[in-house]
């Protein structure tokens, strides 16, 4: 009963861990993966661990921000696409097909390395996101941590109660049958 409330509470603190909005687990075999750790006898520190990783809203968040700062940094390299562009100039009030207009095509050209410091730039921006994904994994598991070491420390403390009501009933026997 006590893994279940402790779990339960586990679950609580990584629904409510993350400012950012919820955003979804995953793929249905996240969702297996979750109930297969969930339905085991005996939960470890290692599944709780794992099901943070699977589960938190805040790592998901962390997680897809790496992805993005990958994306950026892959698409600073490369050239930018062209564009076309069409213009309406000189545009008649007696008659709205008299008008001239120009059609252009337009290709960026990067000069004098600014690319490589886009590239740099991008990298860096994506490396800050590592570091604050595991910052916020580092977080988490404090949190499970801490609330796996309470629970411990309950069960520890309920078989010391549990002993002592014992002997105050042994020594309360004794002290009837005198």
């Amino acid at each position: 009963m006590a893994l279940k409330i402790f779990v339960f509470q586990l679950i609580l603190l990584l629904a409510t861990f993350s400012a950012a909005p919820a955003i979804e687990v995953g793929s249905e075999d996240t969702g297996d993966e979750i109930c297969s750790i969930l339905e085991k006898k005996k939960i470890t520190l290692a599944d709780l661990f794992w099901l943070a990783d699977l589960a938190s809203p805040t790592l998901a968040v962390a997680r897809s921000n790496v992805q993005v700062k990958a994306g950026r940094a892959r698409q600073a390299g490369l050239y930018p696409n062209p564009s076309i562009e069409l213009e309406i100039g000189e545009l008649s009030t007696r008659d709205p097909n008299d008008r001239k207009e120009k059609v252009s095509l337009v290709q960026p050209l990067i000069l004098s390395g600014r690319r490589g410091a886009a590239v740099t730039a991008a990298r860096a921006e994506q490396e800050a996101a590592v570091q604050r994904y595991y910052c916020a994994r580092t977080d988490v598991f404090r949190r499970i941590h801490i609330l796996w070491v309470e629970q411990l420390y309950f069960r520890e403390a309920n078989a010391a109660f549990e002993e002592l009501l014992r002997v105050a009933g042994l020594t309360l026997g004794v002290a009837q049958t005198r």
